[in-house]
């Protein structure tokens, strides 16, 4: 039996992997079509790549230190103010600012990750919970593309806009399910400290060198070709 943090994180990643279906796949045709560039769809997919990367460090040392609600919370609040911002801009200046503020609020993916585990009462559990997680994360997103192809052929660029201020209504209202129904699952926190964020970067690095050799060059390898190649396709292929 699943715990009701469990059940509450995983029904409310299917109703943002619902709603992100609506426009997340056409992105890069936004991008282009309010600045005419696919060199800035690149920009804008760059700039919340790097973000994210940046903010899944300080992310966990932070629900390490300050627990598990508050970023869970915090970042889906993010997230939506983030759809909110892209639905709104109509330039290159904007679109990176949104897609900044987008990558960091990423920052809450480990806390979310380390909420589920501390939730599971066994290994057992943990491997349905995280099971169920992937599942939750990706069917609903497999679907409402549908939808949000529609609305841009019918509505063109405003129908993309809508697809944007809807997801970013539905996480803003899922952040608030999310800081009424969580129950903290850290049981000792701390203050952050002056350098807490520094010593967040300092750890990592710390953790990297520690590391097998052989798995270091797999890490390597992942993030400079597979992970690089995938994402070049994701970005320009609605322009394809």
């Amino acid at each position: 039996m699943l715990d009701r943090n469990v059940k509450l994180l995983l029904a409310t990643s299917a109703i943002l992997s619902a709603s992100m279906g609506l426009y997340y796949p056409f992105m890069s045709e936004y991008v282009y079509a309010l600045t005419g560039s696919a060199y800035l769809a690149g920009v804008v997919a760059s700039i919340r790549g790097v973000a994210c990367a940046i903010a899944f460090i300080a992310g966990g040392r932070l629900a390490d230190l300050a627990g598990r609600r508050g970023p869970i919370w915090a970042g889906t609040a993010m997230l939506g103010a983030s759809q909110l911002l892209y639905s709104a801009v109509g330039d290159a200046a904007g679109l990176m600012a949104a897609s900044a503020i987008e990558g960091l609020s990423y920052f809450y993916f480990p806390a979310f990750n380390a909420a589920i585990m501390d939730s599971a009462g066994g290994r057992e559990e943990a491997v349905w919970a995280f099971t169920w997680s992937v599942v939750a994360s990706h069917v609903p997103y497999a679907l409402t593309p549908i939808v949000g192809g529609l609305l841009r052929d019918v509505y063109g660029v405003a129908g993309l806009r809508l697809s944007l201020i809807a997801s970013g209504l539905t996480t803003i209202c899922v952040a608030v399910v999310r800081l009424r129904g969580l129950e903290e699952t850290l049981a000792s926190r701390r203050r952050l400290g002056a350098r807490w964020l520094l010593e967040a970067y300092i750890g990592a690095a710390s953790d990297l060198r520690r590391l097998h050799r052989s798995v270091r060059r797999l890490i390597a390898l992942r993030a400079t070709t597979l992970i690089s190649a995938i994402s070049m396709f994701e970005v320009f292929s609605i322009l394809y």
